[in-house]
């Protein structure tokens, strides 16, 4: 099937230049030979299910770029010397977090550990089996414990008084 898919590959790629993808028209294609390998289709079908999955799979693109925020090469580069300047103070204000969250009961400490490296209310609750209205309300009051031990000193790091820190 795969390989009278390839036959109108061209077509493919001008059906997803069409709907918006540029750069990433062979991608997408790419990927659209790859789920639609581990399905099996009719022959008389497959033109109309293939447009419906390139046409998902760009809007998807669309969505996904709409939320991705671009940095020009040269601001990172200013970016950098910028950032030595309150360095010390927000690694200071790091530590004082690190000390307030390690005195904390170890679920408070599991849960909040968890939550800081990326992962969303809904995912904690799916991988520990964990009630989202527990976790919701252990992530509200540990929020409300840092801002407390740190609030006024991080306000000062974002108004740049780094002498009150």
């Amino acid at each position: 099937m795969l390989s009278k898919l390839y036959k109108k590959h061209s077509k493919w790629v001008n059906i997803v230049n069409k709907l918006g993808g540029g750069d990433y028209s062979e991608d997408i294609v790419q990927e659209m030979y790859l789920k639609l390998s581990k399905i099996e289709l009719k022959e008389q079908t497959i033109d109309t299910f293939v447009y419906y999955v390139l046409r998902n799979m760009t809007f998807d693109l669309h969505r996904k770029k709409s939320n991705i925020f671009k940095v020009d090469l040269e601001d990172c580069i200013f970016l950098e010397y910028l950032e030595d300047e309150g360095k010390e103070e927000i690694e200071t204000i790091y530590k004082r977090i690190d000390n307030e969250v390690k005195d904390w009961h170890w679920y408070d400490k599991m849960l909040w550990q968890l939550y800081t490296e990326d992962r969303t209310m809904r995912q904690l609750a799916k991988e520990t089996k964990i009630s989202l209205a527990s976790i919701f309300h252990t992530i509200k009051t540990c929020k409300e414990r840092i801002k407390e031990a740190v609030g006024e000193d991080y306000e000062d790091y974002i108004n740049e008084d780094y002498e009150k820190i």
